[in-house]
């Protein structure tokens, strides 16, 4: 052997034990995506798919799997350099020669089918520091977005990833409990704004987190429905019908399911909110379903209603405090108005009823029993739905006029969220630091910034006053004027121009104008999009931050 080839030999050896030794060093978690070979009697479709599906696939790894998306173009020039052809026959030679040149940690490539149900991909994933090929994935999907999603999913069912990207990961994972019977619905319209509200809180504080929601009462079978944007949800809970009663079976049936059907993230941060109004006759069923919440890791916040009984409402509680969460009893209150027309404010809590003679406002997020007056000689039988009944049949003071009956699942719903976050030791939503305003062809947006790095990354391009694609994801926003705002912890800068799938492309002006249709479908949970945008503007808050803003 030649000296030169035996130093090359030796470059060659020590390349790849630096790369065993120091992967971190020299095989940056980089993915290459070959274009696919495309099986289908359709040659447009084959122009079309092969470098489409490769660069869902990347976005995927991007995102889900928090690598870095190798340039497709600088991917067509080490062909060109090396020799390789894609569309012909692909060695492990030829991924392993093109991992050492570009110290590439991943090498993804395969073969996608069209079919009349829509598509099967077959890949392999080759990893840079083994020098081998290490997974292999067969997924079919009715269109590439599903398709592309289940492949690397498989495809890294086993492999150790680092963090994914901002906005991806389930942190948080809520179960929603909920009690639809009969006894729920004078509660309706409060309890679902108040669901609403709390739930928007969740996923714009905290980006990928998904909500499980079962249902229950007597005619229905227990089932668990996944939500990962507050659109979606919302309708849902518009649809409700609190039409049965409810029993020891069908309460059972639905504690089981959330401890046998859902499938928690590991690592993941996990409460369950059970709003219900209807009694166990065995409160012990209890018990059972807290330990193995308790093992799951499983925060539980029941809300409890005005028909719930002395024995079941310590039941709950001991359940709320033995997973670490706690029990809430609903306020309720009316207004009523006497001959005179002077009004006065009836309250009542697990039984007990106050009223008072003055305005009470802030009844909802800052009642006080020491600054009421407690009523101690009423009937058991006295509900908070009965107090016009029992005030008009029952007492010399005569009612006139009263308003609708008010109960606080708002202020429980805040207080839950804000007991949850102060657990996982954050400070609910992550404060906006910065605003920025970004500008298409066609329209202008602001946005908030909420995380030092991002503000970097805007400021680069602001200075640069090019136009880039920015991966986005729309929330539910009823502070916006529009409804909807980009979330401002979900942004993604990582994935190459050339890179960018035309699929995912979208103007921000047709985004904004068809805000629900992009929050709510499209490729990965929640949706992402990429706008060509510029950053015109970018507003750091100093101190206390205008409350207009």
């Amino acid at each position: 052997m030649s000296l030169l080839m035996k130093k090359l030999s030796s470059f060659i050896v020590l390349g790849v034990s630096c790369c065993l030794v120091f992967p971190g060093l020299l095989c940056a978690r980089e993915i290459a995506v070959m274009p696919y070979l495309v099986e289908t009697t359709s040659a447009a479709a084959a122009e079309n798919i092969d470098f489409e599906y490769a660069s869902l696939l990347g976005v995927a790894a991007v995102v889900e799997k928090g690598l870095s998306f190798y340039s497709m173009e600088q991917l067509k020039r080490d062909f060109k350099a090396t020799g390789i052809n894609p569309r012909a026959v692909l060695t492990e030679d030829d991924m392993q020669l093109l991992a050492r040149r570009r110290m590439l940690r991943y090498i993804a490539a395969g073969t996608i089918y069209k079919t009349s149900k829509g598509y099967i991909a077959k890949t392999v994933l080759y990893d840079g520091v083994s020098n081998r090929i290490i997974a292999k994935s067969s997924v079919s999907g009715s269109t590439l977005f599903d398709t592309a999603q289940k492949d690397i999913r498989e495809l890294f069912l086993y492999t150790n990833n680092s963090q994914s990207s901002a906005g991806e990961t389930a942190q948080v994972e809520s179960v929603l409990l909920l009690d639809l019977s009969y006894n729920m619905n004078r509660e309706r319209a409060t309890l679902v704004d108040s669901l609403k509200s709390h739930y928007e809180s969740l996923f714009r504080s905290y980006p990928g987190s998904r909500l499980h929601c079962v249902l229950f009462n007597t005619r229905i079978k227990p089932s668990v429905k996944t939500f990962t944007t507050s659109g979606s949800l919302n309708v849902f809970l518009d649809s409700l019908n609190f039409n049965a009663g409810n029993n020891d079976d069908s309460i059972s049936s639905a504690l089981g399911s959330v401890i046998g059907d859902i499938i928690l993230k590991k690592g993941s941060s996990r409460y369950l909110l059970m709003p219900i109004n209807s009694n166990l006759k065995k409160s012990s069923l209890l018990v059972r379903f807290g330990n193995r919440a308790a093992s799951k890791k499983i925060m539980v916040f029941p809300m409890l209603g005005a028909r719930m009984d002395s024995t079941n409402t310590a039941a709950f509680r001991s359940l709320g405090e033995r997973t670490g969460g706690a029990a809430h009893s609903l306020l309720y209150h009316q207004v009523f108005f006497d001959k005179e027309a002077k009004d006065f404010h009836l309250f009542m809590r697990s039984g007990r009823l106050y009223y008072s003679e003055r305005p009470y406002p802030e009844w909802n997020r800052q009642f006080r029993s020491s600054e009421v007056k407690q009523k101690l000689d009423v009937p058991a039988d006295v509900t908070p739905y009965a107090l016009e009944k029992y005030y008009r049949d029952g007492l010399s003071r005569v009612v006139i006029k009263s308003e609708p009956l008010e109960v606080n699942f708002n202020s429980v719903c805040s207080d839950v969220f804000n007991k949850f976050n102060s657990t996982l030791g954050r400070r609910g939503y992550k404060q906006i630091i910065a605003r920025v305003m970004f500008s298409s062809l066609k329209g202008s947006v602001w946005a908030g910034i909420n995380d030092q790095q991002t503000l970097v990354q805007l400021q680069k391009m602001q200075r640069a006053g090019t136009f880039s694609p920015i991966g986005v994801r729309l929330q539910v926003d009823s502070s916006s004027v529009y409804g909807y705002s980009l979330n401002p912890g979900a942004y993604v800068f990582s994935i190459p121009s050339d890179s960018v799938p035309e699929t995912l492309r979208v103007d921000l002006s047709e985004l904004l104008s068809d805000p629900r249709r992009y929050s709510e479908k499209g490729f990965l949970d929640p949706p992402l999009w990429f706008i060509n945008v510029k950053v015109e503007r970018i507003e750091v808050q100093k101190g206390a931050g205008d409350v207009r803003s």
